[in-house]
């Protein structure tokens, strides 16, 4: 990579070319000296060659980039770039120019070998960070700038169309943790929670249900406890995960980086791809201005899909976290593991008791990351005093734990990665 620092001269050189063609036309006019006017024509021949050379090339050259559609924050990208020549004349002195908006320093400009043949081909790459935080810019559009032999004329072409780019929030590591799951699998690596299921390891005893096979009733138990008793046995299951996220514009808090959106999306993309990592099925729902739902999947390309959803997110909604729940709950299944992201302390038990309640009943594990809305700056109306003991994170953690959730209470005056890690 490098910079363009040819067009000066070219400038000076063409200049210096047409006040020579003016003084010896106009010395060979008034001295009546043919030979001045054969050099002064000559030269202008020169510079209109050189002309005609360049917007030859700049029609017969094409570009074309090649880069991954997104990068996490502050992650380096490499770019590539190839120059093809469709002409039967060579190219002089391309540069190629980029435009990638992600970058503090926008514009790339790209140095290829001095001189292309014809119908050759020339890669070249350069490097760009993701500077700015998650959001779509735009990379482009490519522009070739060419040069004669002589440097007497440059120009330049604008060719591709500008492409969109994603920068995804940066992932924090998470400590270790079971997902239950109910999808069966028939492989091993994962890490998941006992299930009741078919397998051949024996899990337990319980009461009888209707539905229940006849071969499983424990007949020594039942005559103990005088009651129908079948056992249980473990499942191999697949883990599965929803994660459910707050966007109620109600909660939102902080300003940039610091804000309980921008926490918020980095604790769902944390979960979501060290979920994905460990095998699990992944689903992502949310409710702002628009309704954000990426259903069940696993693999590298369903983590592509939920970190492309959380992209264009905004804490915008005007539905309830607790009324969204109610409708939404069922999304994770029976067995399975669902992953609420609250952008406030207060979880109030009116809304959100029916909703805790029938989870539990669907026998699915509950994570909660809750985020200290008090720790973040408040460019909203002031809470009242009378209403602030509502907002007591202990107070929050005994609620939700007696509602059978594993809780993480994320505060923003520290640091995230170490917060996420206990």
């Amino acid at each position: 990579m490098g910079t363009d620092d040819r067009a000066l001269p070219g400038l000076s050189r063409r200049a210096a070319c047409w006040l020579a063609i003016l003084l010896l036309a106009l010395l060979g006019l008034h001295l009546a000296v043919s030979l001045l006017l054969v050099l002064a024509a000559v030269l202008a021949a020169v510079l209109a060659a050189s002309y005609l050379l360049v917007r030859y090339g700049l029609r017969h050259v094409d570009a074309a980039r090649r880069v991954y559609h997104g990068g996490f924050e502050r992650e380096e990208v490499e770019v590539r770039l190839r120059l093809s020549n469709r002409g039967r004349l060579p190219l002089y002195l391309p540069i190629v120019g980029d435009l990638f908006a992600p970058d503090q320093v926008q514009e790339k400009r790209v140095l290829i070998p001095a001189r292309v043949s014809s119908r050759a081909a020339h890669g070249a790459h350069y490097t760009a960070r993701c500077s700015r935080r998650r959001g779509i810019y735009q990379l482009g559009p490519l522009s070739i700038t060419l040069t004669d032999p002589l440097g007497l004329a440059t120009g330049t072409h604008t060719l591709a169309a500008p492409l969109d780019f994603y920068v995804y929030p940066k992932p924090a590591p998470l400590g270790a943790r079971a997902l239950a799951g109910r999808r069966p699998i028939f492989t091993t690596g994962y890490d998941t929670l006992a299930n009741p299921g078919g397998n051949d390891l024996f899990m337990g005893t319980r009461e009888w249900r209707q539905g229940d096979e006849i071969r499983r009733i424990h007949w020594n138990a039942s005559a103990r406890w005088g009651r129908l008793i079948v056992k249980e046995f473990e499942k191999d299951v697949a883990p599965e995960l929803t994660i459910y996220l707050d966007l109620d514009s109600r909660n939102a808090r902080g300003i940039g980086q610091r804000s309980t959106i921008e926490i918020a999306v980095k604790v769902a993309a944390s979960v979501a791809l060290d979920a994905v990592r460990r095998h699990a099925y992944v689903q992502l729902v949310g409710l702002g201005s628009r309704y954000c739902y990426v259903p069940l999947g696993t693999g590298e390309a369903h983590a592509i899909r939920v970190l492309d959803a959380l992209v264009p997110l905004k804490q915008d909604g005007e539905t309830h976290f607790g009324d969204f729940l109610q409708f939404a709950r069922d999304l994770a299944r029976p067995g399975s593991t669902a992953c609420l992201v609250f952008s406030s302390l207060f979880i109030d038990p009116e809304k959100f008791a029916a909703v805790f309640d029938g989870l539990r009943a669907r026998r699915v594990r509950l994570v909660a990351y809750v985020l200290d809305d008090l720790s973040f700056v408040n460019w909203r109306d002031r809470i009242p005093e009378a209403q602030l003991e509502r907002y007591d994170p202990e107070a929050t953690r005994v609620f939700l734990e007696a509602a059978g959730f594993e809780v993480r209470i994320l505060s923003a005056a520290e640091d995230l990665e170490e917060q996420l890690l206990t």
